[in-house]
């Protein structure tokens, strides 16, 4: 087993677009339609370094409002 935190991200509206927007800009989003009582605008995000998180944080203020 691995030790990873996530932080589990719920938005305002659908976020299956910019999943695959970030994707191909190298941040990967995991979509949680499979998850129990979660619906489209929830995704999960792996906790990286300080810095890595950073970039991740201004490139969801980008897509995300």
């Amino acid at each position: 087993p691995s030790n990873t935190n996530f932080q589990l991200v719920r938005s305002k509206e659908s976020v299956l677009n910019i999943i695959n927007i970030l994707k191909m800009r190298g941040i990967l989003l995991r979509d949680c339609r499979s998850f129990v009582s979660l619906n489209e605008n929830w995704f999960r995000i792996s906790l990286q370094k300080r810095e890595d998180n950073i970039q991740i944080i201004n490139t969801l203020k980008e897509y995300l409002n």
